[in-house]
């Protein structure tokens, strides 16, 4: 997931007329619970896919924001404990410098 969020969130500024070599990626990671060692080790994983496809590419690759507790503790209509989890999510942001303006390309156009 987190390698082809990079890969895509490159290809796409590239194709609308961004530089690779003046383009830096930024990460937003929004996690359920770290304390869960299976959602940890996946966190782990999506982290060091981040490092090697910034590596890669040869992007500088900059935090935006974690949140790692994304877990929601309540009880049933019948007193029962309840644990509700988002799904783990990673938001790619690229942004690059753009030669020329006028040769932008974009979808809506």
């Amino acid at each position: 997931m987190a390698a082809c969020a990079i890969d895509t969130a490159i290809r796409n500024i590239i194709s609308a007329g961004g530089t690779l070599s003046h383009l830096a990626i930024l990460d937003n990671f929004c996690w359920c619970s770290s304390y869960d060692q299976k959602r940890l080790a996946q966190l782990v994983e999506a982290v060091r896919a981040c490092y090697d496809y910034a590596v890669g590419y040869g992007t500088p690759l900059s935090p935006a924001r974690t949140a790692c507790l994304m877990t929601l503790r309540g009880m049933t209509k019948k007193g029962n404990s309840i644990a509700v989890s988002i799904p783990p999510t990673l938001l790619i942001s690229a942004i690059s410098v753009m030669p020329d303006l006028y040769k932008t390309v974009s979808a809506g156009i």
